[in-house]
């Protein structure tokens, strides 16, 4: 049975230590008007500029969306909890705001000074499969970050107990990135859709449901699946 004890932010590099540290419960950071945000939030936002995929490279304006998608805050609560000064999160706010990824959700006037209440633009925000693959111009870095990735999704695989010799490891890379586009690409145009299902859980469900019929019916993708679970032998039950 889990505890009544205090909530946690979604786990994402300390953000439940520096809880404690900055003198805030995670309630006042969690939970406060969730219900309010998730009602008003829109549900997903795909990123399809590269110029604006690249605001996510930073570190902190990561964390700042990862809050901002949970409740509305104010560049003083998230100076305070993320370990910087006001004028900084300020500007990081200025430029998300710029290219759409926060809003100003209401504005407060406190002895003549004007307080502003941020949220995320939408519930999830993601970076179009297109921009992951490199089909639009600008976004090589992303799809040179995504081939990256691959690599070392694969390296990672002796940790399962794959015994793969240095050409096989080369070609598991390119299997491994071969699905993860083709998996962002159907779940971006399902998660895009508007599915009516009042349970979101159920919603959830019917969207793993839907891209595992999808990709199913893509002969490359089974391909790239079976060759993979070959050079993986019985790593993998």
């Amino acid at each position: 049975m889990h505890s009544a004890s205090s909530p946690k932010l979604p786990g994402h590099d300390g953000f439940t230590s520096a809880l404690a540290s900055r003198g805030l419960r995670a309630e006042d950071i969690c939970f406060r008007s969730h219900m309010q945000h998730v009602m008003h939030a829109e549900e997903v936002l795909v990123v399809r500029d590269p110029e604006v995929a690249k605001l996510l490279a930073d570190e902190t304006r990561r964390k700042i969306l990862l809050l901002l998608r949970v409740t509305e805050m104010t560049p003083q609560q998230l100076a305070k909890l993320l370990g910087k000064n006001v004028s900084s999160i300020t500007h990081h706010l200025s430029m998300l705001e710029r290219r759409g990824l926060v809003r100003v959700a209401r504005v407060e006037v406190r002895r003549n000074l004007v307080v502003k209440w941020y949220r995320a633009a939408a519930k999830r925000i993601i970076v179009s499969y297109e921009l992951a693959e490199g089909l639009v111009p600008g976004s090589e870095h992303i799809a040179k970050h995504v081939e990256e990735g691959a690599r070392r999704a694969a390296e990672a695989l002796v940790q399962i107990g794959a015994k793969l010799d240095e050409q096989e490891l080369a070609e598991a890379a390119q299997l491994i990135r071969h699905m993860y586009l083709a998996m962002r690409e159907v779940y971006e145009r399902y998660v895009t859709r508007c599915i009516k299902c009042d349970d979101p859980w159920g919603r959830e469900m019917l969207l793993k449901v839907l891209m595992a019929v999808s990709l199913y019916r893509r002969k490359g993708f089974l391909k790239a699946v079976e060759r993979l679970a070959q050079l993986l032998g019985d790593a993998v039950d």
